[in-house]
């Protein structure tokens, strides 16, 4: 599962260490190996592992698709993608195709929008739980170095609707490609902890793809904190059976790191 995840997330998804073809390559190759993998294991009435199979390949798919069809943001005349605007819309622009593309082959593959948490469960439970596990984000905000962000007043509440449309856009985004899909799959496979520490781990690995912007020490102490919000947030949808709370935590934690990632002087 782990090394699946890996070439999945890290090598056919966001591959930023990787040149142009081999990039392209990998995103190419990956989603067409893992249809025939879910075609060759449904032909031996293996149930959980065709599942397991098919959102791994909804995944790569969508990543080949935003590769295509979401990167319009460059196209807009004034865009500065180094900016908090930027950064905004790149990410919208990149989440749409492959939350569409997932939730599309879901349905088609006759799943409920209750699988991946979507609906059902207990919202209420959902949201306070969410809220519950935020202390673990400021955390980490002040060890990356919140106390040192340095932003006028003005200029913070210019960012607030791109803040908002990033840590969305992409919050939701991981929660559904992660939790999300896998969840409800691993815990068959490994129950409720096994499962939480397989998506946890390979979650905070995806998160290695910052390293080319931040220096080794930083993502390692990132990747630690993923590693603790990833499980925080997938206990949180276990609890309540619904993935929206873990969206929320998630989003404040996303604004948070845009804060200080252009915040600090």
């Amino acid at each position: 599962m782990t090394l699946v995840g890996l070439v999945v997330y890290n090598l056919a998804g966001y591959n930023y260490f990787m040149d142009s073809n081999t990039r392209l390559i990998f995103k190419i190759a990956t989603p067409m190996l893992l249809l025939i993998s879910t075609w060759v294991i449904h032909k031996t009435g293996d149930i959980i592992y065709r599942n397991i199979a098919f959102a791994f390949f909804a995944v790569s798919l969508g990543f080949l698709v935003t590769y295509f069809l979401g990167r319009w943001a460059s196209l807009i005349p004034g865009i500065v993608l180094e900016s908090v605007e930027g950064w905004a819309v790149s990410k919208f622009a990149e989440v749409v195709p492959i939350v569409a593309t997932v939730i599309v082959l879901a349905i088609v593959f006759g799943e409920s929008l209750k699988e991946p948490y979507l609906v059902g469960g207990n919202l209420r439970k959902s949201l306070s739980l969410g809220l519950a596990v935020l202390p673990l984000s400021f955390i980490q905000y002040f060890v990356m170095g919140g106390l040192s962000v340095n932003v006028a007043g003005e200029v913070l509440i210019g960012w607030i609707p791109w803040l908002l449309l990033f840590s969305f856009s992409n919050a939701f985004m991981e929660e559904l490609i992660f939790r999300g899909l896998f969840l409800k799959k691993l815990i068959e496979v490994f129950g409720e902890r096994g499962a939480l520490l397989q998506i946890s781990f390979g979650f905070a690995i995806f998160h290695a793809a910052i390293l080319p912007f931040m220096g080794l020490e930083m993502v390692v102490v990132f990747l630690i904190f993923m590693f603790f919000a990833g499980y925080s947030w997938g206990y949180v949808v276990q609890q309540s059976g619904s993935i929206w709370g873990a969206a929320l935590a998630h989003a404040i934690a996303d604004i948070l790191f845009v804060i200080v990632a252009f915040g600090i002087i």
